[in-house]
């Protein structure tokens, strides 16, 4: 059977989702960072396909967390670039055997296993290279490729047409998709309110639907409330 494996890449929770700093403090936003990590974590390690998981951080914290939960951590630099993430992520899961590897951002709050499973079983039976978009039709959520990699990775602004372009370059007729959980990242106020609205169970809706974590929670851009150690 063909291994499959996940990859990972993960900032530190305490500089992760900036963009949410007029809604939430520092410690807050670590905290919605570590329950989407949870969330996809859980997804990958209840998909039956999946053999193993690599997550590429410099994150103590989050280091920790997926030790904890069985995958193998790769250290990434503080100033590592994201592709650079996923190719190291990538390598070490080739090392351990991986046939395939599925690439997930770990920002998906309402990933679950099921949709991880579909990414593998179109990639299994069409022999091609999965790319899920997310909601914008611009980024790339998920991405299934067989080893070694016949693409470079081109994570980060527009990757989707750029992953497409090189998918087709390379001579594969490209598999897209459009599963909406998957293509649901949050990286705005906006995207937290889709969540709440999906009235799905994971562990990031129910943190945000807290009293502590409601949406109604004031700006706190310059809080000195809540910073992380």
């Amino acid at each position: 059977m063909n291994s499959a494996w996940a990859v990972i890449p993960v900032k530190p929770f305490c500089s992760a989702k900036t963009r949410l700093s007029h809604h939430y403090p520092e410690k807050m936003r670590a905290e919605i960072a570590r329950a989407m990590f949870e969330d996809v974590l859980d997804a990958v390690f209840h998909a039956t396909e999946i053999s193993g998981c690599v997550v590429v951080t410099c994150g103590k914290e989050a280091a920790s967390l997926a030790v904890t939960r069985g995958a193998v951590v790769k250290k990434d630099s503080e100033d590592g670039d994201l592709n650079d993430a996923v190719a190291l992520g990538t390598a070490e899961a080739f090392v351990q055997g991986a046939q395939t590897v599925v690439v997930l951002p770990g920002d998906l709050p309402l990933l679950k296993a099921g949709d991880v499973s579909a990414i593998l079983d179109t990639q299994r039976r069409t022999n091609a290279i999965v790319i899920c978009p997310d909601l914008r039709e611009e980024g790339t959520n998920a991405l299934a490729v067989p080893l070694p990699s016949a693409i470079p990775f081109a994570f980060g602004p527009g990757s989707f047409q750029l992953h497409v372009t090189a998918i087709r370059a390379a001579g594969f007729a490209p598999q897209t998709p459009r599963l909406p959980r998957v293509g649901l990242d949050v990286d705005t106020f906006e995207d937290l309110t889709k969540v709440i609205a999906s009235g799905q169970s994971c562990r990031t809706r129910t943190m945000l639907t807290t009293a502590e974590f409601s949406l109604m929670a004031p700006n706190s851009a310059n809080s000195t409330i809540g910073k992380c150690a």
